[in-house]
């Protein structure tokens, strides 16, 4: 299995599940990151979807050399148009997103980082003390909790964590 998903009290973790390559996203990834945007996006029960990878080297190295690398003229292209298609429907997400960065964040993974997206380090997430970054939502949007124990001010969302 090289990614999974589960969900509790409103929230689905992602867990990108290639920690020998540190959490590279291949093909598989990718199919499994747009199947769960799009299964999290018509869930009216979650409430925010995170993402975070297995083990404690790397959150997520981005794209797998392995796989991406040989591509070519319009493979490279196909590949490239898809993943920063994924990115940009991750930025623009409709429900408020985080990243549980547990280890180096490269490549495309980096922009998961960025303000629209709230960062903090799985240490955090599992302890449910943080406070995020700004959450990705709609324009002109309200925050909204994940679940009973979150709190929101502002833009910032806390305490949006599975507990563990």
């Amino acid at each position: 299995m090289e990614a999974m998903m589960e969900q509790r009290d409103g929230v689905a973790l992602f867990t990108i599940c290639r920690p020998e390559k540190r959490n590279a996203v291949n093909f598989v990834v990718m199919e499994a990151l747009e199947g769960a945007l799009s299964e999290v996006e018509a869930d009216e029960r979650v409430k925010i979807f995170a993402i975070t990878g297995a083990g404690d080297e790397a959150f997520c190295s981005g794209g797998d050399l392995h796989e991406f690398g040989p591509l070519r003229g319009a493979e490279a292209k196909q590949m490239l148009t898809r993943m920063g298609e994924v990115l940009y429907r991750l930025l623009t997400f409709p429900k408020p997103t985080a990243a549980l960065v547990n280890g180096a964040a490269m490549g495309g993974a980096a922009s998961w980082r960025r303000p629209a997206i709230s960062v903090l380090s799985k240490k955090e997430a599992e302890s449910g003390s943080f406070k995020g970054g700004s959450a990705s939502q709609p324009a002109g949007a309200a925050p909204r909790c994940c679940s009973a124990n979150c709190r929101t001010r502002g833009p910032s969302i806390y305490c949006c964590a599975l507990n563990r």
